[in-house]
């Protein structure tokens, strides 16, 4: 399931004739598989910084058809950015709200943002909590931790 549709990727880059400049092979039309290609990776970039904190892909975590809205537009807005990267046509603007991009997934990875809907994703099974409690019946007293134990470990 993708993030977005071909409308939405059409909608970013600026209407039917712009997606036509940077998805034709040639005939006057948009080629759908150049389209969903480029949406398929964008898909797979998000993806790579989600599932950090969340199930992936969105959508099928939380209910069937559901992505959320924020996810959808970065999807389409980074589709249209690799069409126009592969075209050797994006520009200084498309690069620097790539980067942003880049940056707002970097924190939604964190946790410091979050996808703004409510119930959430689900969590991904990756995520492991910061403080693990010890049973105090385990018999732990050879584990003992000190600078020689730890020697040897990055």
């Amino acid at each position: 399931m993708a993030y977005c549709l071909q409308s939405d990727v059409e909608q970013r880059a600026g209407g039917r004739a712009a997606l036509v400049q940077l998805a034709d092979t040639g005939n006057g039309e948009v080629d759908a598989t150049i389209v969903t290609a480029a949406i398929r990776d964008a898909d797979a970039w998000i993806d790579s910084y989600a599932q950090e904190r969340y199930a992936v892909p969105f959508g099928l975590a939380t209910a069937p058809g559901t992505v959320p809205p924020v996810i959808a537009r970065l999807s389409a807005e980074e589709a249209v950015y690799r069409l126009r990267c592969d075209r050797r046509a994006a520009d200084e603007y498309d690069h620097t709200k790539h980067e942003q991009a880049a940056e707002w997934l970097t924190a939604l990875s964190k946790g410091s943002v979050s996808v703004g809907v409510e119930p959430g994703p689900n969590e991904s099974e990756q995520i492991v909590p910061e403080n693990i409690i010890r049973d105090a019946s385990s018999n732990d007293a050879d584990e003992t931790v000190s600078r020689d134990a730890l020697r040897g470990f990055v």
